[in-house]
């Protein structure tokens, strides 16, 4: 194919933007980053909980795109590129520069192929679908959508949130368009918080820190409301050792009702005016609002017919270097065990195209990459792990396209090593530590021992996590941190916004205004 020498980033959330920041710096003068994000604001879910409890903060958590590729836009029009004949700039949600091409597109994806994408612009279809986000009713296909074609590609679509949290979760109430706005998500988080403050009573389901982070701040905020968390295991936050006292005992402060180690059964029907909840083992809570923290769902679904989709996680399995996994791997096995007959290019992708482009004899779709909490990896589902993830997959985008550049123009060394990396440099080995702490495991097994992945002659970089830790609030003030030494530090000073606004600066927002 034609090189249109764009890299895609799918996914404008802690991952996708940081891996979007660092190909702006580093990407050869005549390449250009596209985002291509469904929402029009970066939306920063970890205050969610706390801003449907505390709503005037919800502008903090929808972070403008405005700025993002800085300096802002001012005359030269090249910085609203179209994106193959369609709106580039579509709602305005493009930052730019005069010197630069990259842009931010605000489009709903419906369909990827190995080398371009078709997404959807802001309309009122947006207010008929789920956050799957891909099904489009045969009525609209084709009506508003755009082809986006691209060199390569980062998937960072992360994992839809659960119910209380999901703005994308029901259609809103708010003229068309709204869904995937920034007065959208506002009037939703309003909706939901009034739903809870008329509650005389709230049931949380899931003992995760979403379900932990609700409980305590209903509590916190509204002592007299009866809140019960059930949790189906025993301990809480098992993989933190210690935090699960931790929890409890402030839950048990806080007049929290706590059982554990009870599965729920039965749930309760939409049109019940008192929620009625069964576990396995009998126990019965009525509640006047019942919020399901069970976990989040990977967005795989677009890629499920190029990537090979781990069966258990349901996420997208990853090289450690974080390209993919193409879907043959899995095909010529079933097609061993069922006779099926694999053609001898490998099976074909969408739109007819093999998943041996270009000479990628290695995979055959090494041009993608998978981040965050769609990939597969050890790490811990969290924004913080996707942000390193987004580094390594965007330092290895610009080591393959250097060297392709170096080997068309005749160098003999092209080891894609050219302008080095931004915001520090891998290990000397090839492996790029999450936030430069001790390794903890590799991508397969227990050695730290990992091998640098070589790609067309590339030497890639290579993901590996670092211990879990995590910072988790229990009530308005109070919270708690576990490191990834394990030590557990404990504090009281917390505040209402969460210091939502330290994010800003992530996409060049922090000059702009709550409401911008």
């Amino acid at each position: 194919m034609t090189s249109t020498k764009t890299v895609l980033v799918l996914g404008g959330s802690y991952g996708g933007a940081r891996a979007a920041r660092i190909l702006s710096e580093t990407l050869p003068p005549d390449w250009r980053v596209v985002v291509l994000e469904r929402n029009s604001h970066m939306n920063h879910v970890y205050v969610f909980p706390r801003f449907v409890v505390l709503p005037e903060h919800a502008p903090k958590g929808f972070v403008p795109y405005t700025n993002m590729f800085t300096p802002p836009s001012t005359s030269d029009s090249s910085a609203n590129g179209s994106a193959n004949g369609a709106n580039g700039q579509a709602n305005g949600v493009n930052g730019g520069s005069s010197k630069s091409r990259n842009i931010v597109i605000q489009g709903l994806v419906t369909s990827i192929s190995p080398h371009s994408v078709t997404y959807l612009s802001p309309s009122p279809s947006y207010d008929g679908v789920t956050d799957a986000g891909h099904t489009i009713p045969d009525s609209e296909r084709g009506v508003e959508e755009h082809t986006l074609p691209f060199d390569y590609l980062i998937y960072a679509l992360g994992a839809g949130l659960p119910t209380p949290c999901d703005v994308w979760g029901e259609p809103p109430s708010l003229p068309s368009p709204a869904r995937g706005s920034k007065s959208g998500g506002i009037e939703w988080m309003q909706r939901h918080h009034e739903t809870i403050a008329a509650a005389a009573s709230v049931a949380i389901i899931g003992g995760g820190a979403l379900g932990i982070q609700f409980a305590t701040d209903i509590k916190s905020l509204w002592p007299e409301k009866s809140v019960t968390l059930i949790h189906s295991r025993q301990t809480l936050m098992p993989i933190y050792p210690g935090l699960h006292d931790v929890v409890m005992t402030k839950m048990e402060e806080l007049g929290v009702r706590t059982i554990l180690g009870e599965r729920v059964m039965e749930w309760p029907q939409d049109g019940d005016k008192v929620k009625r909840i069964k576990t396995a083992g009998g126990k019965v809570v009525e509640a006047d609002v019942v919020l399901a923290c069970t976990g989040q769902r990977p967005r795989v679904g677009l890629l499920s017919g190029l990537a090979n989709v781990d069966p258990v996680s349901g996420r997208i399995r990853v090289r450690p270097s974080l390209q993919i996994e193409p879907l043959t791997q899995v095909e010529e096995i079933v097609s061993r065990v069922e006779g099926l007959s694999v053609t001898e290019n490998g099976v074909n992708g969408a739109n007819g195209s093999s998943h041996e482009e270009n000479g990628e004899k290695e995979t055959g779709l090494g041009h993608i990459f998978a981040i965050g909490d769609c990939a597969h990896t050890p790490a811990i589902q969290a924004g913080h792990t996707a942000y390193w993830m987004g580094e390594c997959a965007a330092h290895n985008v610009v080591k393959l396209i250097n060297a392709a550049e170096a080997k068309s123009n005749g160098d003999s060394k092209p080891n894609g090593h050219a302008n080095g990396h931004a915001n520090g440099d891998a290990k000397p080995n090839g492996v790029k530590t999450e936030g430069d702490a001790e390794v903890a495991a590799k991508m397969k097994g227990d050695s730290t021992d990992v091998q640098p992945v070589v790609y067309n002659g590339v030497e890639l970089e290579t993901y590996v996590p670092g211990a879990p830790a995590i910072k988790l609030t229990l009530g308005l003030t109070d919270y708690v941190t576990h490191f990834r030494s394990g030590e557990i530090v404990q504090a009281s000073d917390g505040v209402p916004d969460l210091q939502a606004r330290l994010m800003w600066p992530s996409v060049n927002a922090d000059s702009l205004p709550d409401d911008a």
